[in-house]
């Protein structure tokens, strides 16, 4: 018996709009951040504080784990006929 060698992954990557577009879209904000800074809407500490409440909040809401995953229908007859028997 053969044994197949396992082939190394390609090293080219499609491309994908959802990537460009994050790409802009955190530049925009951090240009934003820039610009309030320059013109003094807010001040260092301000904006300090903003990005240690933000990033945490949005990484949270991006990342899914405040969703729910469970199996049960929307309006919960489902989950109900479940657990009567």
């Amino acid at each position: 018996m053969r044994r197949l060698s396992p082939e190394a992954p390609s090293p080219h990557v499609p491309f994908a709009w959802h990537r460009a577009l994050t790409t802009v879209l955190f530049a925009a904000a951090a240009l934003a951040f820039y610009c309030l800074s320059e013109h003094r809407i807010l001040s260092e500490e301000q904006l300090m504080l903003l990005l240690f409440i933000a990033l945490p909040v949005g990484a949270f809401t991006l990342s899914g784990m405040g969703q729910d995953s469970s199996d049960t229908a929307i309006d919960g007859r489902r989950g109900d006929a479940a657990n009567r028997g």
